[in-house]
């Protein structure tokens, strides 16, 4: 999960130096940024899909047997979700 969220933090300061480039006109770093943001993208996806997974995987039913407390996949996976919809407010 801190992979995915690193990763999306990392495309969302990619892309804002790439808008203040793009403001203070200079061109120079367009192609850097591009490949940064070419490498990253592929890498978020990937791990989004293992996530996603992960979760497929799970059991539901033992989610609500046990103890009255949360479950931790339900915990990681709201915290994975609040994480995610922070970085990509405004987007």
């Amino acid at each position: 999960m801190h992979d995915l969220i690193a990763l999306l933090l990392m495309i969302r300061i990619n892309h804002e130096h790439h808008r203040i480039m793009t403001r203070r006109r200079v061109p120079c770093l367009d192609d850097y940024l591009d490949r940064i943001n070419l490498v990253l993208w592929p890498r978020f996806k990937s791990a989004f899909d293992t996530q996603l997974e992960s979760i497929r995987k799970g059991n539901e039913k033992a989610l609500f047997t046990g103890s009255p407390s949360v479950h931790i996949v339900a915990k990681r996976f709201g915290s994975m979700v609040s994480s995610l919809l922070v970085l990509t407010a405004g987007y």
